[in-house]
Order: structure tokens, then C-alpha cells, then sequence
């Protein structure tokens, strides 16, 4: 009995240290023993119940289920066999782990309990071997994602073994280690890492750091530190995991492989796409030739592969790895299992970057369906499907259904995590988007403070996420034209990105290309166009000469030149991004669309009016056979061939174009929106052209009212209204009025641009001529002076 026991401890040593195929040998060896007894007594069956329960731990933890669950019905038998409760609910408490792994949480939870209370009847309540079927219930609920029970849980399972073992004890480290799993997934990433920490200094005082099981804290640091943006750390620990595991493992291992599996993340995160790339095809090559190509942990490989190309806008190849993932899921797990609905949901999300927004909105459903009917109706998957099912909406301008839904998972998720929660962060965001898009720029700013003030007590400062709150914020203050507090917000997280990623990352392009807007706005061109270039620099080198987003700095850029009246240019850039466009994602795109109506705009400026009707027309044709005939996209194209057909001179045809685009915003967006009172504004310019002086007003006095509601008051859109009710006021010698409104004009212009801006120049010019006839030639020539500084100032 003395080598038994000698080879199980070894055994032990080998388990907690990592070991499991030492481990494996060892106990096999001391059961191999015992069964050449002769005599088989009660003492001797419990030595072999505690070897075919060591053995069904080590073959859990390798994720060998079969063989697990075999050992664990030898336990259970041996156990009935000797009439030992306490063993038996052991067994039970083991069989719940493995149930867990097999993502049968219910029946596991049964296990859990019916162990607990066998357990109770034989040994007082604050007994060790409790506390396994608190770890084991605390497990359960954490996959659920009930993390305040779970905490309790494992608080309980903690209080037991500081009573019992002592501080320095190694299950210590096993209830810190349980414990910074559930802050983690309450984004609790300080608190996190302190427990991960506690687990880590039990672990090398009482192992040593020459261990696989310290190798594994260190994948759990550095996923703490992705979580917080610190992606060179998190590299860091997992290049730290790795060498332990190459020191003491095979280089084909599985342990070897998920270690590949973390860096990828990491390189990914840093936008080292080729290294993940890399990581992540080395992992593969082990798990296939180990696991076979039918195993679940190759599947998670296949969507970590798809999540990679979909992030560098290879679409259709990512499509070919969700699909590989998901087929293994159907074949390994049936077709009504929680495991697909991941696996659907990263193809509707392929859908979505595709545009086809219905094939999205159908797996999402699907996806959504499963989790409903398997995991429920208040988990965190569902708030997440609800949250997708609301993107696509939003992209069908069905902001009051995506509005709903994103309603919908906040209020699952603020019962399950509580307000200071990432993800209820993340769902704020959302909200605040939708309120952007209908316009509610006070509730859009309300939700994305909201959003921002989580990320910065739970992430920091200095977290990629806080920097996109910010620019989100931005967009608000952007729309409402305070364009001094968007371009404070677009530097607060650009500082974020350039300290956390450098200055040559994609995500810092993408804030120079925000700030570049803010200044095209404000028809400061040049410094616009510096920053498209710069963007443009760091795209090409970051992304290859043909990428989506290229082609996106390509029109903005065409724009600029479009703004400066360098119409061959525009042409130039508006082509360039079609062409790419088409090569990448094929004709019938919304971008393509969208490069069609930019060449339509700049045909438009040359007086071509005929190829800018053509132009327009295909993009309008792309729109129709992917989006649903009431689109706001639809309304946009619409109006600008309306505005191609009012410089024809085809104002009946104008007319009919930007009714049709009014109707669609009405019954989109309601009566009140800033898009209702552009489209008002355009229909009263066809007014005027006609000479319809009363119906002009109409239209621009209705599209002002809309303003006045939606818009602050020192808004530029404000500043157009008054200026076009003037120039119909001077049509009229209503001279008085018509000053009148140019003086508002001419104040919120004066608020909003520098003093030399063209639309200033043009309202010193129509004032002076209105002096003029009024005979108040004094004023007419102080507009004149002034007026003239702004051309010497232009030249």
C-alpha cells in the first residue's frame, strides 16, 4: 500500500503542476496495483475510488469526456458498492464537471445540488469537501452568466478553505483563480487581476515558476490585459505561458496550441495581421493532427481564422472559415445545440459587412431562436443577438425597431450585470447611435456619457474603448454643428489611440479622417486634405494597396476636390474607389452604389448633366435590389438626381424626385426630422426657380420650423433657411424682411466660420445690393471694404 500511495501523491504533484499525462501514468500504475490484490477490502476499494476519480479529473482536464465520464461511473459504483455517501456525492460533484464541459448545465446543477445535500446529512457545513460542490454550482452559474450568485458561490467555497487550510494552501489558488473569472466577466479588470495575482503567488511559492499550472495564470493575465487594451502586455504574458509550456510539454501539444490561439488574438488586436495569421495556422496544424478535423476546439480555431480575414474585409474567405466551424458544430453536436449560435451569428455579422442585410437578419433570427428555446430568455447571448438584430435594422433605417431591440438586451443586461458593466457600456453606445440617427442629439449625448463614464471607471483613461466614446461623442457635436467640441472630442481619442497604438495604426488613420471631416465642414480644405493624406499613408502601408477602406479615403478625398472646384481630380479619386470597390466586394454593393452618386455629383459640377443622371441611376439601381424600396439611402439618391434634374431645368421632374425622397423620410423618420427639413429646402429652391415666390416660402418656413425644433440655435443649417427666405424676400422688394433674415444669416455664419469664409463673402454681396437700392450707400460701401478683404484674403 505504500507504493500506492507513493505513486498517487506523485500523481497529485504532477496534476496540480500541469502534468496530466504524468499524472495519467502514475495513477494508472497505483490502480494497476491494487487490482493484483487478492483480497479486496474496504480499505482497498476506497483506494480505488480515489483513483478512478483522480483519473476521471485528469481525463477531464485534457478534455478526454468519454474517458472521464467513464472513470466517474467506476467511482460512483465502487462508492455504492462500499455504502460511502461522502464519495458518492465526490462522484456526483465530478460528473457535474463533466456535464459542464458537455455545456449541460441544468443537469449539472442537479449533480451539484444532490452532492451538497449528501454531503450535509454526513459532515458539517463548513466541512472541505464542500466546497467542490460550491465551486461546481459557482461554475454553472458563471457560464450562465448569473455572476452575482456565482460570487457567492465561490465567497462561500473561499471562507471554508481559509478556515480549514490556511492562506498558503493550493486550493487557495483554485477559489482566487474562480473568483477572477467572475470579475473579469463582470469587467472588473483591476479586480481581476488581484485575484489572478493571489492565484499566482500561491502557485509559485508552492510549485515553483518552472510549472504548466503557473503557465496558465499567465493566460489568464493576459486576457485581463487584452480586456484593458494593453495588448503588449497581454503578448507579453502569453509569449511568457508559451515558453513554460515548450520547456515542459511537446511542441505538438494542445496546451502548446491554444497558447498559438492567445498570441494570434494578441497580433490581432495590434493589427499584426500576418503574425496572427501565423499563430493561428500553427495552432490548427496541431489540433488537426491531434484532435482530428471533427473536434470542437478546431472548430473555435476556424472562427478565430474567419474573425482575422473579416477584420482585413476578406469577407468571402471568412465566410469559408465560419462555415468550416459551424459544419464540424452540426456534425459533432446536432443542429439544436448552444454552440451554434455563435457559429450563426459570425456568418450574419460576414452578411452584414456584405450588405445583405436580410440574409443577416434570417441567422440572427435563427441563431436567436436557439438560444431562446436552449439557454432562455434572460441570458447575455440573447441581450448580444437582440444587439445585432438592432445593427441591422439601423442599417435599414428602421431606427424605432433598432432603438427596441437594443432597449431590449440593456435591460437584460442591466438585471444580470448591473450598471458598471462593459457590456452594458457597449449598450448605452448603441442607444446613443440610434438617438444620433433620429436626431435626438440631447438623448444621444446623455447615452454616450453614460457609455463613456462606465469604460473610464472600469478600463481607465488611456482604453481604445473610452477613445471611441469620445468619437462618438464627437459625431454628436458634429451634427449639431459645434464643431469646436467635436474636434476637442476627436483629439481626446486620438491621444488615446497614438499613446496606446502608435502613430501608424488604421485607427488612428480613422480619427484623422474624423477631424479632416470636421474641417471639410468648415471649408478649411487644405488642412482636410493633409489629413486624408496622412490617413491615407497609414492605410496603404497597414492594409495593401486594395482594401474597403482605401477606397473610402478615396471618395472622402474625391470630395475635397469636388468642394475646390478641381472637378478632374474628384473624378480621378471617385473612380479609383469605385474601381477597388468592384474588384473587392463585386457590382451590387452600397458602396458601389455609393461611387456611382459621387460620379454622378462631380458629372453633375462639370454641367454634364446626362452622365449624371446615368451615374446616378446605376447607384440608385444597386440601392433598389439590395435595400427595401423605403431605404433613407434611396431617399439621398432621390434627391441628388432631383438636384441634377433643377439644374436642367426639368423642374417638374425635380419635383417629383424630391417628393418621392420627402415621402420616404416621412414615413421613416417622422415629420420633425433634420432630413424632412432638407428635403422642404430643396423642393422651395424648385419654388423659387419657378418663379413661385409664395410656394418657395412655404416650403422654406416649413423647413426652418423643423430647424428651429431640432437644431441649437447658432446652428449653419439655420443660417441656409434664413439666407434662401431672404433671397425670396429680395425677389419680392420686401427689403426690410429680406436684411432681416441676411443679419441672422450673417450671425450664425460669423459664430460658425472665420471671418473669410465664401458664405459670408456671399451675404456681405447681397446685403450691400439691397443697401444700395434702399439708397444706403454708406452701409452698401462698408459691405463693399469688407467684402473686399475676403477676396485679397482669398487670392
Amino acid at each position: 500500500m505504500r507504493k500506492v500511495r507513493s505513486l498517487r501523491q506523485s500523481g497529485l504533484l504532477n496534476y496540480q503542476c500541469g502534468y496530466f499525462d504524468g499524472a495519467n501514468v502514475h495513477y494508472t500504475q497505483a490502480l494497476d496495483i491494487l487490482k493484483k490484490f487478492k483480497t479486496s477490502n474496504t480499505i482497498c476499494k476506497e483506494w480505488q475510488y480515489d483513483l478512478l476519480q483522480d483519473l476521471a479529473y485528469t481525463s477531464l482536464a485534457q478534455r478526454h469526456l468519454e474517458d472521464a465520464q467513464d472513470y466517474c461511473n467506476q467511482a460512483q459504483e465502487m462508492a455504492r458498492i462500499i455504502d460511502d455517501q461522502i464519495r458518492l456525492a465526490k462522484s456526483l460533484d465530478c460528473q457535474g464537471e463533466i456535464k459542464i464541459e458537455q455545456i449541460l448545465y441544468n443537469e449539472a446543477l442537479d449533480d451539484f445540488k444532490i452532492s451538497l445535500e449528501l454531503k450535509l446529512v454526513k459532515i458539517d457545513s463548513n466541512h472541505i469537501d464542500i466546497t467542490n460542490s460550491y465551486d461546481g454550482m459557482g461554475m454553472i452559474y458563471l457560464k450562465q452568466c448569473k455572476l452575482a450568485t456565482a460570487l457567492s458561490m465561490f465567497e462561500k467555497s473561499l471562507q471554508i478553505r481559509q478556515q480549514v487550510l490556511g492562506e498558503d494552501h493550493f486550493d487557495m489558488a483554485k477559489s482566487y483563480y474562480h473568483l477572477a473569472s467572475v470579475y473579469f466577466e463582470q469587467s472588473k479588470p483591476e479586480d481581476a487581476l488581484a485575484m489572478y495575482h493571489n492565484a499566482l503567488r500561491i502557485k509559485l511559492k508552492l510549485l515553483g515558476e518552472d510549472n504548466l499550472s503557473v503557465a496558465d495564470i499567465y493566460n489568464c493575465i493576459g486576457n485581463v490585459y487584452m480586456m484593458q487594451s494593453n495588448f503588449e502586455d497581454a503578448l507579453f504574458m502569453y509569449q511568457k505561458s508559451l515558453g513554460l509550456m515548450k520547456e515542459h510539454l511537446d511542441v505538438d501539444s494542445i496546451q502548446v496550441a491554444n497558447c498559438y490561439v492567445h498570441i494570434g488574438d494578441a497580433f490581432m488586436s495590434l493589427s499584426k495581421f500576418e503574425g496572427a495569421a501565423e499563430m493561428l495556422e500553427k495552432a490548427l496544424d496541431i489540433q488537426l493532427q491531434v484532435l482530428g478535423d471533427t473536434d470542437l476546439q478546431v472548430a473555435n480555431t476556424y472562427n478565430k481564422l474567419g474573425n482575422l480575414l473579416a477584420k482585413q474585409s476578406e469577407y468571402q474567405k471568412a465566410l469559408i472559415m465560419y462555415h468550416k466551424c459551424l459544419d464540424i458544430k452540426l456534425q459533432t453536436l446536432g443542429n439544436h445545440h448552444l454552440q451554434l449560435v455563435s457559429a450563426y451569428n459570425n456568418i450574419g455579422i460576414i452578411y452584414y459587412n456584405q450588405c445583405k442585410y436580410q440574409e443577416a437578419l434570417d441567422i440572427y433570427h435563427k441563431s436567436l431562436e436557439i438560444q431562446l428555446q436552449l439557454g432562455g430568455d434572460q441570458t447575455a447571448a440573447v441581450a448580444s443577438l437582440y444587439n445585432n438584430i438592432a445593427v441591422i435594422y439601423r442599417l435599414q433605417s428602421n431606427y424605432s425597431k433598432a432603438l427596441s431591440m437594443h432597449q431590449k438586451g440593456l435591460k437584460i443586461q442591466l438585471d444580470l450585470l448591473g450598471n458598471e458593466n462593459i457590456d452594458v457600456a457597449n449598450s448605452y453606445n448603441n442607444v446613443g447611435i440610434i438617438y444620433h440617427l433620429q436626431a435626438k442629439y440631447d438623448d444621444a449625448l446623455v447615452m454616450h456619457n453614460e457609455s463613456l463614464k462606465i469604460r473610464q471607471k472600469i478600463l481607465g483613461q488611456q482604453n481604445l474603448d473610452v477613445a471611441d466614446s469620445y468619437s462618438n461623442i464627437a459625431d454628436v457635436y458634429s451634427s449639431l454643428a459645434n464643431y469646436q467640441q467635436a474636434l476637442n472630442m476627436y483629439q481626446k481619442s486620438l491621444d488615446i489611440r497614438l499613446e496606446i497604438l502608435g502613430n501608424d495604426h488604421k485607427d488612428v488613420a480613422n480619427c484623422y479622417i474624423s477631424i479632416a471631416d470636421i474641417l471639410s465642414e468648415n471649408c478649411n480644405y487644405d488642412k482636410a486634405l493633409f489629413l486624408y493624406d496622412k490617413a491615407l499613408a497609414i492605410q496603404l502601408s497597414k492594409l495593401g494597396n486594395n482594401h474597403l477602406h482605401i477606397a473610402r479615403t478615396f471618395s472622402k478625398v474625391g470630395h475635397i476636390y469636388n468642394y475646390k472646384s478641381k472637378y478632374t481630380s474628384a473624378y480621378d479619386m471617385f473612380k479609383k474607389s469605385l474601381d477597388m470597390r468592384i474588384s473587392l466586394i463585386g457590382e451590387d454593393h452600397i458602396d458601389v452604389a455609393t461611387s456611382y452618386t459621387n460620379l454622378g455629383l462631380v458629372f453633375s459640377n462639370l454641367c454634364q448633366y446626362n452622365e449624371a443622371v446615368v451615374m446616378l441611376t446605376k447607384g440608385l439601381d444597386i440601392q433598389l435590389k439590395l435595400l427595401a424600396e423605403d431605404d433613407l439611402d434611396i431617399a439621398a439618391t432621390n434627391n441628388n438626381i432631383g438636384n441634377v434634374y433643377a439644374r436642367q431645368g426639368k423642374y417638374q421632374d425635380a419635383l417629383s424626385m424630391y417628393y418621392k425622397s420627402l415621402q420616404i423620410q416621412m414615413d421613416k423618420l417622422g415629420p420633425g426630422h433634420i432630413k424632412v427639413a432638407t428635403s422642404y429646402n430643396n423642393i422651395g429652391n424648385v419654388y423659387k426657380l419657378q418663379g413661385n415666390n409664395s410656394g418657395a416660402v412655404k416650403m422654406y418656413q416649413k423647413s426652418l420650423d423643423i430647424k428651429v425644433n431640432v437644431l441649437d440655435s447658432n446652428h449653419i443649417d439655420l443660417g441656409t433657411s434664413y439666407f434662401n427666405i431672404g433671397l425670396v424676400y429680395a425677389d419680392q422688394g420686401n427689403y426690410s424682411q429680406a436684411l432681416t433674415m441676411y443679419q441672422k444669416s450673417l450671425n450664425i455664419h460669423m459664430q460658425t466660420f472665420d471671418e473669410y469664409h465664401p458664405n459670408i463673402a456671399t451675404l456681405y454681396q447681397n446685403m450691400a445690393i439691397i443697401y444700395r437700392k434702399q439708397n444706403n450707400i454708406q452701409k452698401a460701401e462698408l459691405l463693399d471694404q469688407l467684402l473686399a478683404a475676403i477676396q485679397t484674403k482669398k487670392q
